[in-house]
């Protein structure tokens, strides 16, 4: 069912409808003629055909205007085909280059979160707790970033991946005359591995351990590695009398 709508009509049977004139704040009468709606002036009927205004009087699409950066957030409606960011203050397109579009990842206050530095030793994380990318294998030594090392040698093993021990900056080398009693090794020293040895000249085999139980036995003569970050974990007792136990022990 089709809803129609009748319109006053003049003496001519032409319709006319009265609006508000925004522009001049007054009621207008738009009269019509031909069967067609028109207004008073071209310009009035270009307004009724075109201008869109709210409740407050105030028109709902902004007056066309050049694309730029910097742009205020708006208030009305924005008809623009464009592709922008918000910076916090404004709104700015998004950059391109070779067609190409341009991104830089950061967080809310602005820090890059990403860096592609040159692979090299010693590389530091960023203060701003940047992300690290590098296609390079890369471990961590308790400080920096260091790549990773291969051997360089001729032979079957050439181009694995070189494992092994760092060499030690400092050896810590004691002796300990052991009793019955199981007591450390030495005072609190950090390192790394220990080398723990039953003296040749001992009359007694010793006992080596951590302070609440000592199982591992070692004759005179004879030794047994510890990895430990510290003297004062290792304990040893004699099994039975004395015996002197040696030590030696490396840094990180």
């Amino acid at each position: 069912m089709a809803l129609t709508v009748l319109l006053p009509q003049d003496s001519a049977n032409n319709p006319y409808l009265g609006l508000w004139d925004v522009a001049n704040a007054r009621w207008a009468l738009w009269r019509g003629t031909n069967g067609a709606l028109d207004g008073p002036g071209s310009a009035a009927r270009a307004d009724l055909a075109t201008a869109l205004y709210g409740p407050d009087g105030n028109p709902l699409l902004p007056t066309a205007a050049a694309i730029g950066d910097t742009d205020a957030n708006p208030t009305t409606t924005s008809t623009a085909s464009r592709a922008t960011g918000w910076n916090g203050a404004a709104w700015e397109r998004l950059k391109s280059g070779g067609g190409q579009l341009q991104v830089r990842l950061a967080d809310i206050s602005g820090n890059g979160l990403v860096s592609i530095p040159a692979s090299a030793d010693a590389m530091m994380l960023g203060s701003d707790d940047s992300l690290l990318v590098t296609a390079a294998g890369m471990a961590f030594n308790g400080a920096t970033w260091d790549r990773l090392r291969t051997v360089a040698s001729s032979g079957p093993g050439l181009g694995a991946l070189a494992v092994g021990q760092v060499p030690s900056a400092t050896l810590y080398d004691g002796t300990l005359a052991a009793t019955t009693a199981a007591q450390a090794l030495a005072a609190s020293q950090a390192c790394s591995e220990v080398l723990v040895t039953n003296d040749p000249t001992s009359s007694s085999d010793i006992l080596v351990g951590n302070s609440a139980s000592q199982h591992t036995r070692v004759q005179p003569g004879m030794g047994v590695s510890v990895p430990a970050n510290n003297l004062n974990l290792i304990y040893v007792k004699a099994v039975a009398g004395t015996a002197t136990a040696n030590y030696l022990a490396r840094s990180y």
